[in-house]
Parts: structure tokens; sequence; C-alpha cells
């Protein structure tokens, strides 16, 4: 099970693990928090993901460990803390992979006018899919998480496109329609957007390059972002 995830799987992987269901719904909170310069909340939190995402990768290279983050705690501040993030991050995976999946499942009810038991369903299915491909070992779920990421930043690139023809100028002015303070207001919700850095720490091992492989992966998701 060891050095399985090569490169397009690892940046896959981020993909999946930061541009999830966040992205799909911060975006609109964001800009109800700061207006137009909700714009300025996100390059400076792009820019923050640079150290923020070279910090996790370099930590996951020069300590490769199964506990990811949670390893890094413990050596930092010692055993007991290090278990309570350990189980923390486990609790709230657990809850955030269902809403992950009830997120999705409600922009395709949305989108083809389903009902509510049926995007529950929906969202059982994408629990079930992703608990198979895990089942089946990293390099299946690695390359579903390519698939899958690829469609995702696909369907993105495309609603940027066909959308932008349709942008107003004058809904952008006043551009600080709220002030500074809602600014940082919308920093802070936009953070949890990029929230994910830390979940592919765990996975360092399972990587064939990890030495080559843990930085580039982050540095390209990041600029790609």
């Amino acid at each position: 099970m060891h050095g399985t995830i090569t490169l397009p799987q690892a940046v896959a992987l981020y993909i999946a693990a930061i541009l999830g269901s966040g992205i799909l719904f911060v975006s609109s909170g964001a800009a109800t928090v700061a207006g137009p310069a909700s714009l300025v909340s996100w390059a400076v939190m792009i820019l923050f993901s640079f150290p923020l995402a070279y910090a996790f990768a370099s930590l996951s290279r020069a300590h490769p460990d199964a506990g990811g983050a949670a390893t890094f705690i413990r050596m930092a501040f010692g055993e007991h803390p290090g278990h309570l993030a350990g189980w923390f991050y486990f609790l709230t995976a657990s809850v955030g992979q269902m809403i992950v999946a009830m997120t999705g499942a409600g922009y395709l009810a949305a989108a083809f006018g389903l009902s509510a038991g049926a995007a529950a369903a929906l969202a059982c299915l994408v629990l079930l899919v992703a608990g198979l491909a895990n089942h089946f070992g990293i390099r299946i779920s690695g390359r579903v998480s390519l698939l899958f990421s690829s469609l995702l930043l696909g369907l993105l690139l495309l609603a940027v496109v066909t959308n932008a023809p349709h942008i107003e100028p004058d809904r952008f002015r006043p551009f600080f329609a709220k002030g500074w303070v809602p600014v940082g207001e919308a920093i802070v919700l936009i953070f949890w957007s990029f929230f994910g850095w830390e979940a592919i720490c765990n996975l360092a091992e399972r990587f064939s390059r990890p030495e080559r492989d843990m930085i580039r992966s982050a540095m390209i998701f990041s600029a790609a972002t």
C-alpha cells in the first residue's frame, strides 16, 4: 500500500480536500458580508494559502506519519494535546463528510428538481461510493479523486467562462460599500474554504516520491487556485 500516490493524484486529493463544498457556498456568504470588497478577502486568503500549504507539506515530508497534523501537535506540545487533536479531527471529519455529501446532493437536487428524499438518497450514494473506493485502497481512491476533482475543477472553470460576459461593472461600485471591517470578517469566513491542507498530511507515507511530490503538489494547487 506504500508509495502509490503520484503527483497528479496528489493534486487531485488537494482539490478534493480544499475545493469541496466550502468553495461552493462560502463565496455567497463572503459576498453578503463584505459586498464587492469580498474579492480582496479572497485575494488575501489565496496569498496566505502559500505559506500554509508549504508548512504542512514540509512537515509531512520531514515527518511522514499516518497521524498527520495530530503527530505534529504531539511532537510540538506533547502527547495529550496530540491525542486531543487526533480525536477532534476524527469527529469533525466524520461529520464533515456528511455535510459535503449533502451539499453536493443538494446542488444536484436543485439543478434537476429532485425531492428532499432523493437528495438524501444521492448523499448516501456519494458516501457509499467514497467508502467503496477507500475500501479497495489508496490506488483506487486516488484515481477516483483524480476523476471527480477534474470534473469539479472543469465545472468551476466552465461556470466562470460562461458567466464572465454577464458581469455588470455597476455592481462593483462602491467597492468598499460596507467598509474595511467586513473584509476581515469575510477573510475569517473564507478561511474555512481553504481548510484542508492538513488532510493530506496523514497520506505522506503513501506518496511514491514524498521527497519531491509533497511540496510540489501543494504548490501546484496553490498556484492554480
